[in-house]
């Protein structure tokens, strides 16, 4: 077993102008793994049936409810393997390596269906309904342990921020939850009279600012695009129409999870979500 050290006061270097091919592989892979815990999970509000978790190696479905076997799907970017976890015992492996969606696919499907499970999943890929499906994607095949394990951190650095923000932020917020068509990892709270949306969270594949906070509120209140932000380097995208704080950003403060924490913070109360 690998053990692997990162400094947990400080957030992970993450070479994310490097690491697009592995990242977008990874992104289809989990996109697989998602769905399989969405078309088994009864429906919950806001998607809350179909999302993933970061997991202290990686990502899980956690628990799946399946007739009277439940299992979990584990993807662990410290070991690099895929695994099926059913009644506590690990039931099948599934390397990472570099290989194909379509492979990917081929090979868990398989694997679960050796277990008797039967599941049926969409194959579109999410967020490009026209794309290549996801069991013929034979494009996408990349694989570099290190960026996929940067890519990890990066999100356990993220879920420790988020769980902060909670902690300090009132009732209503929902546990960071990894949200596989957009690869972000959220935390969002609903009001309901009016019906307002407020979310924060963490998105690591914007290719022009690079992993980023984001934060927004629909529909926005009076002077929302103008409220007093913090940190320094904190900004309103007109383009996103979202509230923006960029990982190279919150690095350069003297304490990196302070300045997210104070970011989310000031956010949330712009939008009333504090």
């Amino acid at each position: 077993m690998t053990n692997v050290h990162f400094d947990d006061a400080r957030w992970p270097d993450l070479p994310w102008r490097e690491w697009e091919p592995t990242v977008t592989t990874v992104h289809h892979w989990l996109q697989v793994v998602g769905r399989v815990r969405m078309v088994l999970t009864p429906r919950q509000p806001h998607w809350g049936h179909a999302v993933l978790e970061v997991s202290s190696r990686g990502i899980s479905t956690r628990t799946i409810p399946y007739v009277s076997r439940p299992f979990s799907i584990d993807v662990d970017f410290v070991d690099h393997h895929l695994k099926v976890i059913e009644d506590g015992a690990v039931a099948f492996v599934l390397p990472l390596l570099p290989m194909s969606v379509a492979r990917f696919y081929a090979a868990l499907m398989a694997g679960v269906a050796d277990l008797g499970i039967e599941v049926r999943i969409p194959t579109a890929p999410a967020e490009n309904p026209t794309g290549t499906p996801l069991d013929q994607d034979e494009e996408h095949a990349s694989y570099e342990p290190e960026h996929a394990l940067r890519m990890w951190q990066g999100f356990a650095a993220a879920e420790r921020a988020l769980q902060a923000f909670r902690q300090r932020s009132g009732d209503g917020w929902t546990p960071p939850r990894l949200f596989w068509g957009s690869l972000d990892l959220a935390t969002s709270r609903y009001d309901a009279d009016p019906v307002i949306e407020h979310a924060a969270g963490w998105w690591p594949t914007s290719p022009t600012l690079g992993p980023a906070f984001y934060a927004y509120t629909k529909p926005e209140p009076e002077g929302y695009r103008t409220a007093p932000l913090e940190p320094a380097g904190a900004t309103f995208d007109e383009t996103l129409g979202e509230f923006i704080l960029t990982s190279e950003a919150a690095l350069r403060a003297p304490d990196d999870d302070d300045a997210v924490l104070r970011f989310l913070l000031a956010t949330a109360a712009a939008g009333g979500g504090a």
